[in-house]
């Protein structure tokens, strides 16, 4: 599973929307959030960081 199919899975789990994790990582639009959640593993650090902040998980959990 890609570290984006886990964002995807953790975000839906919640119940949210990507408008709503866009939100909760500071983000304007959910166009981050989608373009995160297609690009597998090509993910930078800073946007783990926050996203995973956002999800309650640790970084490592999504890109393990």
């Amino acid at each position: 599973m890609t570290t984006g199919e886990k964002i995807r899975e953790l975000r839906i789990a919640k119940g949210w929307s990507q408008e709503d994790l866009a939100t909760k990582c500071g983000y304007s639009g959910k166009s981050v959030i989608s373009k995160t959640e297609s690009s597998g593993n090509d993910i930078s650090t800073k946007k783990i960081m926050k996203i995973a902040d956002a999800l309650g998980v640790p970084p490592s959990f999504l890109v393990e």
